[in-house]
């Protein structure tokens, strides 16, 4: 009968040796994987938002300089140019001919040209788009950047543009998200500066070389 119950115990502690994990650590193993589980998934938008708004800085900086570039491009080549003191420039382009103008529209966001328009109390000399006023005051102003350049998430912005001496001098040039005006990326970084492009008083003729007395 002793032999009997020795072999039932031997089998039994065999059994509890292959019984695997205990209900307490089944229990505990489970809480340890919710808890990561838990951790992880709160991770994945922080690590989602931090990325998005690495590419929008991105994508942001790329505008900013795309934005310069046009300016530069549009205004450094211009002649006769002036202000209206509201932040307008009008001036005589070499593309478009004379009564170009340049501005911010606070209710688009979006800095925008307009090919012509007449100049209440200015007749232009010569106008290279050949079209009749009548025409042209119906022209629409035009957005120097599209949506697809923009990704549709950003909009380019400046606080006021001047012109001193032939000097056009813009301030705040920035770019900002469109969802909250959040500046995403700023002309000079943190520094304030006004982007500065020089113009000309004729074809090929820098302001400044006319008014120090140079040719001209």
């Amino acid at each position: 009968m002793a032999k009997i119950r020795e072999k039932i115990r031997g089998r039994i502690r065999k059994l509890r040796s292959e019984a695997g994990f205990s209900l307490t650590e089944m229990l505990a193993t489970t809480l340890i994987m919710s808890m990561v589980a838990a951790i992880t998934a709160a991770g994945i938008p922080t690590a989602k938002t931090a990325y998005e708004k690495t590419i929008l800085t991105a994508n942001a900086e790329i505008l900013l300089s795309t934005v310069v570039t046009g300016l530069t491009d549009e205004l450094g080549t211009a002649w006769d140019v002036h202000d209206d003191g509201a932040g307008r420039i009008i001036y005589y382009s070499a593309d478009t001919g004379a009564g170009t103008q340049l501005r911010y529209n606070e209710t688009t966001h979006a800095i925008e040209k307009l090919d012509y328009a007449p100049i209440e109390g200015v007749t232009p000399t010569s106008i290279i788009n050949p079209v009749s006023n009548a025409e042209h005051a119906g022209l629409s102003w035009q957005p120097m950047v599209t949506d697809a350049a923009s990704a549709k998430k950003l909009y380019a912005k400046y606080d006021s543009a001047t012109v001193t001496k032939g000097k056009v001098t813009i301030t705040g040039l920035a770019v900002c998200k469109k969802d909250s005006d959040t500046i995403m990326a700023k002309y000079g970084n943190k520094d304030e500066i006004d982007l500065i492009i020089e113009t000309e008083t004729a074809p090929g003729v820098p302001a400044e070389q006319t008014e120090d007395g140079g040719e001209g």
